[in-house]
């Protein structure tokens, strides 16, 4: 008895212990110098950019064992439970759209129609996307012909990350009659059917043959094709003349037989706009200088445009396609206190025209709100919405009638209907998440003071019995870029985190949305270290505000957001303990490199302009990893495929960490197959988030284990965080 009582203890004891600290795999230096307008570089990981190398692919082999043998060494508890949280979490039907007199619907992979929005019982599967190739491909969107007899499914190879189009059809048991190659690439793609549903409009990259190799990410144009043809009978339609980096958006006008383009000028925010009439004559109305940064049809005769010319929160005017003379336009939605959220690429439609009523999604801070107006811009009773809550998807349905969601970071995503007639809003049962709403979990909303005076928003979130000025553990997210706000989400790793009695905090810096134009601007291009200082500002509110401490603080990001997480660890990394960057752009010299980071320039900078890259050097965090400093514990999280953000980035900084800390805290790299720019293994990452700020892995309390750093008082001073 007493053998098995040592025993029991013992086993607590080594479950409560942290792994041993083993070294991380030697990293060889050997530098390389690059010159920059007279500024020597010098680099001593640039040997590691070669991934197809033989002693590169040795290298990642052996990080990977390294980090895999790290996790696996830890308590299981939390991943097991993320598992469990996220099965429980069951989608509703997605993306409904209405076509044929049918609606057309998307659930995991599989694309399913049935005969209303109030009859999914009677949902018959069409496609199952999961089963059309062996190679492991990525459902990315779906769009069916105006008849209902067609769907185009636009499927993504993870091995490359390119789309190709698939079209069934319905009547002949959904039989596949055409495959159209390259319709997408890293600067996107998409589809317009024709209004008798005999062809469709599509973005094309070009072949191999067409252009030399590297240039076969970029020069999307528009091409046409009938049903049933043959691919290489295809007509060219437009876009020989557009940059290198244009990304292309198509929306067809069914009673007008009109085709409106939208192009972007890479991921810079400026926008050219074009009409095509049913002659094929191509008119461009807009130019990338001329602030309209959104088009959609209102009517055959007028399209509405989001303009920034009268002010930074944006106003709706009306254009006569006719003419199309900015002259003749007139401002029905003025410019106001909110922005107008602008929306581009298959994003959620924050301009949507129906019969007579005009939907506009309006940014508050980072929630959204969506208002209605009739075509002559007055405002009308809108759907009834959650609090602090974001909206998006938001499909038409006959009779001034639309589908929508919303969500908030406490309460599942739902999906309502609104009738603008009669101003009921009721929810779609199987359009909407199974999950509970989390009632454990209470937000606040507060503002810290970023190094230039602006007043930066965060949203707190915290377990519902704990008090709002005592310290917890706490993760902090953000992004800061591309007009992207974070919008309130909710995701079953919010209920692991009060259950564990961790905060979440999400800090709203410039580069994203919230309040308009001129705080997306100053984020971006020579401007964009004000996000790091916005975000570092927010992590020091937390501190000094007394609900955390920079020992039970963590941060976690992803893609630009993975960027800002690898700036705090070069710029502050004493405010924080631990944390986690899936694909992070960190060597932002070289990052123009790669074909995504080309599309990048227009918002990032590039070394070519002498501005632009004494902005870039002093905020790339790769750069300014600095010897002898001591590193809060970090896992660096990759693709070997990744084209969006270029795997060298997370490798680099993983050896520069590794060789230059002194903390003795882990430096983890975890290079994952052919996951392409898909956060994977998130159960490890938060596993390995929770561990480094010592909460416990077998108690729902989350009280810190007695290994755990603890301070004596919730606050810490200003100095130590500098």
């Amino acid at each position: 008895m007493h053998a098995l009582l040592i025993l029991t203890v013992l086993a607590s004891v080594l479950l409560q212990t942290p792994p041993r600290q083993v070294q991380p795999p030697a990293t060889r230096k050997i530098p390389v110098t690059d010159t920059y307008f007279g500024d020597v570089v010098v680099d001593d990981f640039q040997w590691l950019e070669q991934q197809s190398a033989p002693a590169v692919q040795q290298w990642i082999r052996q990080q990977n064992r390294h980090t895999e043998r790290y996790l696996h060494s830890l308590p299981k508890h939390f991943s097991e439970r993320l598992l469990e949280l996220y099965a429980d979490s069951v989608s509703g039907y997605e993306e409904p759209v209405y076509r044929g007199g049918r609606i057309f619907a998307a659930e995991q992979g599989r694309l399913v129609t049935m005969p209303s929005i109030s009859r999914a019982a009677e949902s018959e599967e069409i496609v199952d996307t999961t089963a059309l190739l062996a190679a492991d491909p990525i459902y990315e969107w779906f769009e069916p012909s105006p008849n209902g007899r067609y769907v185009a499914v636009s499927l993504m190879t993870v091995a490359d990350e390119k789309c190709d189009i698939l079209v069934f059809d319905l009547q002949q048991k959904m039989r596949q009659v055409d495959v159209i190659r390259r319709v997408s690439d890293i600067g996107g793609g998409d589809l317009a059917w024709t209004s008798d549903s005999t062809g469709f409009f599509y973005t094309r990259y070009p072949d191999i043959g067409e252009r030399p190799a590297d240039e076969l990410s970029f020069f999307s144009q528009v091409w046409y094709h009938e049903i049933g043809a043959a691919t290489d009978t295809d007509r060219w339609e437009f876009g020989k003349d557009l940059p290198k980096v244009a990304e292309i958006e198509l929306d067809y006008h069914d009673a007008s037989g009109q085709l409106l383009v939208t192009v972007q000028d890479g991921d810079g925010g400026n926008f050219a706009h074009y009409l095509r009439s049913p002659d094929g004559q191509y008119r461009q109305f807009s130019t990338f200088e001329d602030d309209i940064v959104q088009a959609v049809f209102g009517s055959a005769e007028s399209l509405f445009l989001l303009s920034l010319r009268d002010g930074p929160m944006g106003s709706i005017v009306r254009m006569s396609t006719r003419t199309l003379n900015a002259k003749d336009a007139v401002t029905i939605v003025p410019h106001g206190r909110h922005p107008i959220v602008p929306g581009f690429y298959r994003s959620a439609a924050s301009i949507v025209a129906t019969e007579t009523r005009l939907f506009v999604t309006y940014q508050m801070g980072g929630p959204t709100e969506l208002r209605v107006f009739d075509h002559c811009g007055r405002r009308l009773p809108g759907p009834r919405q959650q609090p602090m809550s974001a909206v998006g998807g938001v499909s038409v349905l006959p009779g001034d009638r639309i589908l929508f969601t919303t969500q908030s970071w406490l309460q599942p995503r739902s999906t309502l209907l609104f009738d603008a007639h009669s101003g009921v809003t009721r929810r779609i049962p199987g359009f909407s998440d199974s999950s509970p709403p989390s009632r454990r979990g209470k937000l606040r909303r507060e503002f810290a003071v970023s190094k230039d005076g602006t007043r930066i928003p965060l949203t707190i979130i915290s377990p519902i019995t704990l008090p709002d000025r005592q310290p917890a553990p706490c993760i902090a997210t953000g992004y800061g870029g591309y007009r992207d706000s974070m919008l309130p989400t909710f995701d079953p790793v919010h209920l692991l985190l009060l259950e564990a009695g961790c905060r979440l905090a999400v800090v709203h810096t410039r580069g994203g949305y919230e309040y308009g134009e001129d705080w997306y601007r100053a984020g971006m291009l020579t401007n964009t270290q004000h996000v790091m200082d916005d975000f570092a500002a927010g992590l020091q509110h937390l501190i000094t505000g007394g609900y955390t401490t920079a020992e039970q603080l963590g941060l976690i990001g992803y893609s630009h957001g993975g960027m800002l997480v690898g700036a705090m660890l070069a710029q502050q990394p004493r405010l924080f303990s631990a944390c986690v960057s899936y694909f992070g752009d960190y060597d932002q010299l070289r990052n123009e490199l790669s074909p995504n980071g080309q599309y990048n320039v227009p918002a990032n900078g590039s070394v070519t302009d002498p501005h632009q890259y004494r902005s870039l050097r002093d905020r790339s965090p790769y750069h300014h990893v600095m010897q002898g400093t001591d590193y809060p514990a970090a896992l660096l999280i990759t693709s070997m495929n990744d084209r969006l953000v270029d795997p060298l980035h997370s490798r680099k900084m993983a050896a520069a960490l590794q060789t230059r800390s002194r903390s003795g805290k882990p430096i983890l790299l975890l290079t994952l197959g052919n996951t392409g720019h898909f956060p994977e293994r998130e159960a490890d990452a938060y596993r390995f988030l929770l561990h480094e700020l010592g909460v416990k892995q077998n108690s729902p309390a989350g009280s810190l284990s007695p290994t755990a750093p603890q301070l004596r008082s919730g606050r810490i001073s200003r100095d130590r965080c500098r």
